[in-house]
């Protein structure tokens, strides 16, 4: 269905571009030309909307991405399940508050679109139904014109054909023979012209299209250009007599009541049957060059320009990434549709006092469905104490790992990109910071490696750590894999509230993911790698130009944990289970005292 609704909002928008001058010169082609030219060009037009399907060229010209934000929507849970520590089913457990989902803006504005249709489709097929049961149940029977039954009807003030299978023509009772036969010939040409189906076309269109304005305003005109053609068809050939007998009906006819859905009716407003009136007398011609034109116009439209979701079956893992959303309670994610085999496996790492590490696991066994909402509990407390959290992905023969720390509501000023916009962490949610992406790294315009030359903005793919130390100035780092045991570490620094980012000097003695960062201040920023580089630590005191690395007791102490108080640092670094140091800085990094953990101090083998 979301396929079909944007294909549905593509092909509104392109028609439009062309139906939109047509209509607004609707008023001087006819006065220009026969009613039978615009027949045909209301005819394109609304074929082309009827049927939204993508005849774009194989490269079109322009390719137009649907937008892929996420919304994270709250439901009614079933049976809640037990609280359980460190595992949850896809329903959140009680602790979570309220249940979330997650869906895109085309998946809520594919759900509003087909509700509104459907809405709008079951109102008009019982008012059809209701209004033809009603009309027949009044009506007095007149025989026959050819196989169509006449009816005879005290209530109506204009003759209307109704029905597309089965018509059935309606006449005013207190019309006259002269003018019931005048009445007749304009209902037949409508039968004969199968206009009723034409009708039925325009329903559709707008049924289809029913937020579009312009396919509403097509009806209308195209509605109206009907019965001129009607009144042309029923003249053709006719004496002067016939002629004055019919205007004089059409005068009769002046603001009769609208017809039912799936009918025709000969009368109208005093405005358009002003414009019948003259028409009746007037010679015009009909135009092929133009009937060719807005058929031009309209093929091109759809051949040039081309719709693609912004994640589709192509890129199942950008798909599911899209969806990830965290509302302070529970982390929800949602599987795209499609036949891909998905495993996951989510598991992360925290501190806990008393404990040290603990190793932690969500969703284990779980049976993977496309198209399922899965989510678990946590809370702001279990989220700020994790200095580890990761979704591996594997969909069919792709795989990802994906970080899933930025998405996690973080402290006041945390920063982090999506769709190449800095966010920043304010008041219990994520607000943009500009709308201007981040620039990629310099160096990447010389790098063709999973086509980072071609990137014009981060991928959403790194790792992010950031924080806004005030309201101009903020950190941002950013850590992209290359293959086994070497990744790229960038530093970006703001100065205009995060309006703009620009690149510092990048600190070449990490070649692998940082396991922690430091925010000290404006100027300075501590970066720590992982064992695969030796576990080196910098820092930088001038905003990032000129890195400085903090000898550390042991060549492989990670460190684990940073904290920062005024101009007091504190660091954490451990080898694995033998042993761990506490690092003190009592001015913000120029100088260090260390402290031997002991074996008791830390962390705990991973469970």
């Amino acid at each position: 269905m979301e396929a079909l609704f944007l294909q549905t909002v593509f092909t509104s928008l392109t028609t439009s571009a062309v139906l939109l001058p047509v209509l607004l010169l609707s008023g001087r082609l006819q006065n220009r030309y026969a009613a039978r030219t615009l027949w045909a060009l209301f005819l394109v037009l609304a074929l082309r909307l009827a049927l939204p399907v993508d005849v774009s060229l194989p490269e079109p010209v322009l390719i137009v991405t649907a937008p892929g934000q996420t919304l994270s929507v709250p439901v009614v849970p079933p049976d809640p399940l037990p609280k359980q520590e460190t595992e949850t089913r896809s329903d959140p457990s009680p602790s979570a508050g309220k249940a979330r989902t997650t869906v895109t803006v085309t998946q809520l504005g594919a759900l509003v679109w087909a509700v509104g249709a459907a809405g709008l489709l079951a109102v008009r097929t019982a008012g059809y139904l209701l209004a033809r049961r009603s009309l027949l149940r009044g009506a007095e029977g007149a025989g026959q014109a050819g196989k169509t039954p006449v009816f005879l009807h005290s209530g109506i003030k204009s003759p209307m054909v109704v029905g597309l299978f089965r018509p059935v023509i309606f006449l005013p009772q207190a019309l006259t023979e002269g003018e019931r036969a005048a009445a007749l010939c304009h209902e037949l040409c409508h039968i004969k012209r199968h206009d009723v189906a034409y009708k039925a076309l325009l329903l559709w269109v707008t049924d289809l299209h029913w937020f579009n304005p312009l396919a509403w305003w097509l009806s209308r005109a195209a509605g109206r250009n009907l019965e001129l053609c009607c009144d042309d068809d029923a003249l053709r050939g006719r004496d002067g007599a016939f002629r004055r007998q019919y205007g004089e009906l059409l005068l009769t006819m002046a603001a009769a009541e609208p017809g039912p859905a799936l009918s025709t009716r000969f009368g109208g407003s005093a405005a358009e049957l002003k414009k019948r009136l003259s028409n009746l007398f007037a010679h015009k011609k009909n135009s092929r060059a133009l009937l060719a034109l807005v058929l031009l116009c309209t093929l091109l439209a759809g051949l040039l320009v081309a719709c693609q979701p912004r994640q589709g079956k192509d890129d199942p893992l950008d798909a599911l990434q899209a969806t990830i959303a965290y509302d302070g309670a529970a982390l929800s994610f949602t599987l795209p549709e499609g036949e891909e085999g998905w495993n996951l496996l989510i598991s992360g790492r925290m501190e806990a006092d008393g404990v040290g590490g603990m190793s932690l696991h969500y969703l284990d066994g779980t049976d993977w469905t496309p198209g399922e909402t899965y989510s678990f509990a946590m809370d702001r407390e279990t989220a700020a104490a994790l200095t580890e959290l990761t979704m591996d992905v594997w969909a069919g023969e792709e795989e990802r790992s994906i970080n899933l720390l930025p998405y996690l509501a973080g402290t006041e000023g945390e920063l982090t990109v999506r769709d190449g916009l800095p966010y920043v962490f304010r008041q219990g949610s994520w607000t943009a910071l500009s709308g201007q992406p981040i620039p990629v790294p310099a160096e990447w315009s010389r790098q063709d490696v999973g086509g980072r030359n071609e990137a014009d903005i981060l991928p959403d793919t790194g790792t992010f750590r950031g924080r806004m130390m005030s309201d101009t100035v903020g950190w941002l780092t950013v850590t992209y894999g290359m293959g086994v045991a070497h990744a790229d570490s960038y530093v970006y620094r703001t100065q205009d509230g995060g309006e703009t980012w620009v690149e510092r000097t990048k600190p070449e003695a990490i070649t692998f993911s940082l396991s922690c960062v430091g925010f000290v201040d404006e100027d300075r920023l501590i970066l720590c790698g992982q064992r695969f580089d030796n576990a080196p630590c910098l820092i930088t005191t001038d905003g990032g130009q000129n890195w400085v690395e903090i000898i550390m007791p042991d060549p492989l102490a990670q460190v684990e944990q940073i904290t920062v108080t005024g101009e007091t640092v504190e660091m954490l670094a451990f080898i694995s289970d033998s042993g761990g140091w506490r690092m003190t800085s009592h001015d913000k990094g120029d100088t260090w005292t260390a402290a031997d953990l002991g074996t008791s101090q830390t962390a705990a083998p991973e469970e």
